[in-house]
């Protein structure tokens, strides 16, 4: 019988989901590092395994923390914040809600071969299909065409998200999530800020054009968008399935029409209404699901177990050697 979840992850649950809209190769790491080949617990990292109840040095910790910061920020964040300069925010919206049909994808390229369940898998289309409705024909391309290289950065940036998600549950992380999520978003911010640096856009950046309101934002960001949902997010992903961790991405829309219903005074059209209940009721479907097929441990946490299925085809062999660092 599947243990009942802990209040504690219901609380976590919702902080993450109402404050989230606000917001590699071991031979290479052994050559960057100058250690000896690849240690026991930096294969652990890379190779997304369990570090076996033991508590990883902290070069595992930073060098898990690393690969986790460069998936979620450099590359997801860079991909969205320059993405949507050009592509339409509806478009942006739902490119990005691709997440969890993406984390079902690697999950069942991986070696372990996790198949989701058909309620899942239920759950994921009708969220995705929520918000295309919620975004709408029009809103969707803004009545202009398409930047195909752009779109293709959001899709790469929805990916790299979905892959730091599978590669977080099993890396060497410490076990404290307050830590492990200050470590990733730290190296993550480092990434980017390198990356600035190195494509130059600090040469238009001028303090005095910095604005109060911009500060309060900022700092309404730091403390919403990073201290709490984004540690709430990193906790989540050791307590329960990725697919219900990932269902912020179908959240984060009925947030944005709440809040603007409310606060800004917003109409509500029949469309909203109906894309609203299609995302809170495909929540429900990922959310009150249960595996009744045991468990193994992962991290230290119990996980759905690995169910067979039909062989990968090449494309699902090579991410599955990517996830497992080869």
């Amino acid at each position: 019988m599947a243990n009942r979840p802990s209040v504690h992850l219901h609380l976590y649950d919702l902080g993450f989901h109402l404050s989230c809209d606000s917001i590699c190769n071991p031979d290479l790491a052994t050559i960057s590092n100058g250690c000896d080949p690849v240690p026991r617990c930096g294969r652990s990292a890379l190779r997304l395994e369990p570090s076996q109840g033991r508590f990883p040095s902290n070069t595992c910790n930073w060098r898990a923390a690393t690969v986790a910061g460069a998936l979620f920020f450099l590359v997801n964040h860079g991909a969205v914040v320059n993405a949507e300069q050009v592509v339409p925010s509806g478009l942006t919206a739902v490119i990005i809600t691709t997440v969890p049909l993406w984390i079902a994808l690697i999950e069942l390229a991986q070696k372990e071969r996790v198949v989701p369940a058909t309620q899942t898998v239920l759950g994921i289309l009708l969220g995705f299909s929520g918000v295309a409705v919620l975004v709408g024909p029009g809103d969707l391309l803004s009545g202009g065409g398409v930047n195909i290289f752009w779109a293709g950065i959001l899709v790469v940036g929805a990916f790299s998200w979905a892959l730091g998600s599978v590669y977080s549950r099993k890396a060497s992380l410490p076990k404290e999530p307050l830590l492990g999520s200050g470590m990733e978003m730290l190296a993550g911010g480092t990434l980017l800020l390198i990356a600035s640096i190195a494509s130059q856009e600090w040469t238009s950046f001028s303090p005095g054009n910095v604005s109060t309101l911009s500060l309060v934002s900022l700092l309404y960001l730091i403390i919403f968008g990073s201290l709490i949902a984004f540690s709430s997010y990193a906790w989540l992903l050791t307590r329960t399935t990725t697919a219900k961790a990932a269902t912020y991405a179908y959240v984060n829309p009925v947030v944005a029409v709440l809040i603007g219903y409310f606060l800004g005074g917003e109409p509500l059209t029949l469309r909203t209404l109906i894309a609203l209940s299609m995302i809170v009721f495909a929540v429900v479907v990922i959310n009150t699901h249960k595996d009744n097929t045991g468990s193994k441990k992962l991290n230290g946490h119990s996980d759905v177990p690995a169910r067979p299925s039909p062989s990968v085809p090449w494309i699902g062999r090579i991410l599955s050697n990517v996830t497992e660092g080869r």
